[in-house]
């Protein structure tokens, strides 16, 4: 999870040391290495050392790419960039300012249509 001591450098340490896990692995036993092409492998072994680098490895990118993004673009950010679950944040975004829905949600009164 998130924490409060979380930083570039470390972030950047365990995904580096996890990737040395995951990429020793795979020369060790003659595996092709993941990329982007056609003919990648679809997945990793399902070996425990690799798996626990693995998740390692998601958790440490997710971190640091929420740092990257910052506090302040986060919202903005997710609601450009993520599709379905985020759609809600996106339409109230873009919807809001047309309807004043901000002034209105402040006010003590029930609002009008």
């Amino acid at each position: 999870m998130f924490g409060p001591k979380d930083n570039f450098a470390d972030l950047a340490a365990q995904i580096s040391s996890s990737t040395v896990i995951i990429t020793g692995y795979l020369e060790k036993n003659n595996l092709p290495q993941p990329t982007f092409a056609v003919d990648s492998p679809r997945s990793l072994p399902e070996v425990p050392e690799v798996q626990a680098a693995r998740m390692a490895l998601i958790e440490a990118a997710a971190k640091i790419h929420h740092l990257a993004i910052g506090a302040d673009d986060y919202i903005w950010h997710q609601s450009l960039t993520v599709s379905i679950p985020c759609m809600c944040i996106k339409l109230v975004i873009q919807v809001g300012p047309v309807l004043n829905f901000w002034t209105r949600i402040a006010q003590a009164r029930p609002i009008r249509h």
